[in-house]
């Protein structure tokens, strides 16, 4: 269960969120508090229950719906999905880790992710390729466009991206797409890639001033369908990755750019620099046009936002 609790209240809680009611105690609402889960105390009883049902991941059927190579491993509450991939050992195998809630997610510039239990997606995929760390620089890039292109068949066409790594509403940003990159020697590259996204609720972004959006409530896809096809759209990129994908994830960027066309400040540290979006790069880069010239942008410590007309 990951939540290091007492066999009495893991009982409890365990309950609770198959919908029963359970005697109210002071370390059960500890635990709702600090999970952000919302309940209610029935009148006349010493019970509570939750105030709404909670769309929890369906693990026998993740495991399921996967191929049977794919190792699957699901937690109620973890540091970060990614991290508890990272530390094994370098072995050449895929996994999946997904969970309720994350208490250390990791983004991009040291941010941090958070997120109520039960409520958005956080998943990370642990794979490899055949191919040196040199060479991946735009697999964010491809990551991106199969997952944006999934969620736009699922139903959901407002979605788009924000170069390098971000999904994407009108209202603010849906989610984002980290991705670390280890050499195994002889071989290639271990991946890991990590993917929260948004589903019935903004989470709180540390240190960031960027608006934050979600898919909403009543979309008619359970979280359980966003795993298994956020997992399916992960290992789609990474197996078909290479220069002639790249070269068409070039073509078709601009069918998900939000800010395709349009003129942006790219923010190196203390410096923005103002210039015309061009597009991608085969290799990933931004391209931007600025009075000097034009530049060819890489990720890192390198940020863009749309420039006021």
């Amino acid at each position: 269960m990951d939540l290091n609790l007492g066999s009495e209240l893991e009982l409890r809680f365990a309950q609770l969120l198959q919908g029963q009611a359970v005697p109210l105690s002071a370390r059960l609402v500890d635990l709702l508090g600090q999970l952000e889960i919302e309940y209610q105390v029935l009148s006349l009883s010493d019970h509570i229950q939750l105030a709404s049902p909670l769309d929890l991941i369906d693990v026998k059927t993740v495991r399921e719906s996967l191929d049977p190579s794919v190792a699957y491993e699901h937690h109620w509450t973890i540091g970060s999905t990614s991290k508890v991939l990272t530390d094994r050992a370098v072995m050449i195998e895929t996994r999946v880790c997904t969970a309720e809630m994350q208490t250390a997610g990791r983004g991009r510039r040291g941010r941090q992710w958070q997120s109520p239990f039960g409520q958005n997606l956080c998943i990370s995929w642990l794979g490899s390729i055949a191919r040196p760390v040199s060479e991946l620089g735009g697999l964010s890039i491809a990551v991106g466009i199969h997952w944006a292109e999934k969620l736009r068949a699922m139903g959901f066409q407002r979605v788009g991206l924000k170069w390098p790594n971000d999904l994407m509403m009108p209202e603010g940003k849906l989610g984002g797409i980290l991705i670390e990159l280890e050499a195994i020697p002889g071989f290639g590259t271990r991946v890991c890639v990590g993917m929260g996204m948004n589903i019935y609720v903004a989470p709180r972004l540390s240190e960031s001033v960027q608006p934050t959006s979600c898919l909403g409530t009543g979309i008619g896809v359970t979280r359980t369908q966003f795993v298994i096809e956020a997992a399916t759209a992960i290992g789609k990129a990474v197996a078909t990755f290479g220069d002639e994908a790249m070269l068409a994830h070039q073509a078709r960027w601009s069918d998900f750019d939000c800010y395709d066309s349009a003129q942006i400040g790219v923010i190196q540290g203390d410096q923005v620099m103002d210039g015309l979006n061009l597009g991608i790069h085969r290799d990933g880069g931004l391209r931007v046009k600025t009075d000097a010239g034009e530049q060819i942008l890489y990720a890192g410590e390198v940020s863009v936002r749309a420039t006021r007309k």
